[in-house]
């Protein structure tokens, strides 16, 4: 795994100067398969084959997750930040008021999965590539 690729993108994205697209893409080319970006801790966990490795979230924002998942709000949260009308840390703002705790995205499987304190989720598949 090249954990200098893992640690630049979770920084990048931080500081909201890399997209969700971008990341993916970066992760991809340095063979990381997925990774757990945990709401409580707060932190992110990449993994590659067995190997697996953690860098702080980097919140900027309060770390206060909503007992109640909203499924509907997670979904609206997706959409403003695909569209480019919120920045990364408002996106994860939104989706902890929306009740995520962590979610995991899948490079491969082009997916990411939010979920809830209740095991509540939603997949959020990633458009097809063109």
């Amino acid at each position: 795994m090249d954990i200098k690729v893992a640690e630049e993108c979770s920084r990048l994205s931080a500081e909201e100067k890399i997209t969700f697209g971008e990341v993916v893409g970066r992760l991809d080319k340095a063979g990381i398969e997925s990774y757990i970006a945990n709401m409580l801790v707060p932190n992110k966990i990449y993994y590659a084959g067995n190997e697996a490795h953690e860098v702080p979230l980097n919140l900027k924002i309060e770390r206060k997750v909503a007992a109640t998942f909203n499924r509907d709000n997670v979904v609206q949260a997706i959409r403003t930040i695909q569209a480019n009308k919120i920045g990364y840390q408002e996106f994860l703002k939104r989706i902890m008021d929306a009740g995520v705790i962590f979610y995991i995205v899948f490079i491969k499987g082009r997916k990411a999965i939010y979920f809830g304190r209740n095991g509540e989720h939603y997949i959020e598949e990633f458009p097809s590539k063109s």
